[in-house]
């Protein structure tokens, strides 16, 4: 709360329109998570993106064909292996 006042009246030396240190309040607000609720998030609280599935896949691979064959069949890296 002290932290809120000071920034408001820091703005107030620069302007006395309310509205205006409002948004500029709100527009400069910390929008990450604070450092002491990082204890409530957990892994469910994010869904996995699309890419994690093909990732897992592409790790699975090598322990059945070999990381070298893996590799050589990479639609990425073609037969330059």
């Amino acid at each position: 709360m002290a932290e809120a006042q000071s920034r408001y009246d820091l703005l107030r030396k620069f302007t006395s329109n309310y509205d205006v240190i409002k948004e500029l309040l709100d527009y400069t607000s910390n929008k990450f998570v604070p450092a002491d609720n990082l204890n409530n998030l957990s892994a469910k609280t994010f869904s996995d993106e699309m890419f994690i599935s093909t990732w897992k896949d592409y790790s699975k691979e090598p322990k059945t064909n070999g990381v070298f064959d893996t590799l050589r069949s990479c639609r990425c890296i073609g037969n330059g292996i």
